[in-house]
C-alpha cells in the first residue's frame, strides 16, 4: 500500500496472523480476516518480514500435507506440488495485501541485543524488524513474543477492538453538533 494512502499507522503481521488468514480450519481464521480487511479499509499499512514469508510457504504447504495424511490418503508428488502451489499463491496474495520489509545485517546485529531477553533467534528478527520499521503494532497469537517483546504488541482481537474503537470515534457525529441539525 503506498504511504501517501496510510492514516500514519503500520501493523507488522507476525506469520501465524497470515496462517489463520488463509486456513479456515484455524481457530483464529474469521478474526484475521477482519483485521485485514479494516487495515485495508482504514488505509493501514500491513508489513511481513521476510522470515514470515519463508515460515508462512512452508507451514501452509506442511498443514495441507498433514491434512491429506490425517483424511488416510498418501501424500503423492501430486499432492505434494499442489500443496506447494498452494502456498506460492497465498504467498503472491500476501505481497498484493502488504509489503515486505527488508532485512539486513542491522536487523541481525539488533537481533542479538534482543535476544538477551527474548532467547528466540526468529521471533527476535522480527522485532528487530518491527524496530527498524517503526511499526505500531507488531501483531501476533505468539503469548511469549507478545510477553517479551520491546515493541508494542497486539494480538488480533486487541488491535480489532482499538481500531474498530478508532474507526467508531471518527465516524461518530459529537453530541453539540446534533443540536445544530435541523
Amino acid at each position: 500500500m503506498a504511504k501517501d494512502q496510510t492514516n500514519g499507522q503500520t501493523l507488522l503481521l507476525d506469520t501465524n496472523v497470515w496462517l489463520d488468514y488463509f486456513d479456515q480450519s484455524r481457530v483464529g481464521f474469521a478474526s484475521a480476516v477482519a483485521l485485514i480487511r479494516l487495515a485495508r479499509q482504514e488505509g493501514i499499512d500491513l508489513l511481513i518480514a521476510p522470515t514470515s514469508c519463508k515460515d508462512f510457504y512452508y507451514q501452509c504447504a506442511l498443514a495441507i500435507k498433514r491434512d491429506v495424511r490425517r483424511a488416510g490418503r498418501e501424500v503423492t508428488r501430486e499432492v505434494a506440488d499442489a500443496a506447494e502451489e498452494y502456498a506460492w499463491g497465498c504467498l503472491q496474495s500476501i505481497t498484493e495485501i502488504a509489503t515486505v520489509a527488508s532485512m539486513g545485517l542491522v536487523d541481525v546485529a539488533m537481533s542479538r541485543t534482543i535476544h538477551r531477553v527474548h532467547r528466540d533467534f526468529e521471533d527476535d528478527l522480527i522485532v528487530a524488524v518491527a524496530t527498524r520499521c517503526q511499526v505500531t503494532y507488531l501483531v501476533t497469537g505468539d503469548r511469549r513474543l507478545a510477553a517479551d517483546s520491546p515493541v508494542p504488541t497486539l494480538n488480533v482481537a486487541q488491535v480489532l477492538k482499538l481500531l474498530s474503537s478508532s474507526a467508531e470515534q471518527q465516524t461518530a457525529v459529537p453530541q453539540e453538533m446534533l443540536k445544530h441539525v435541523g
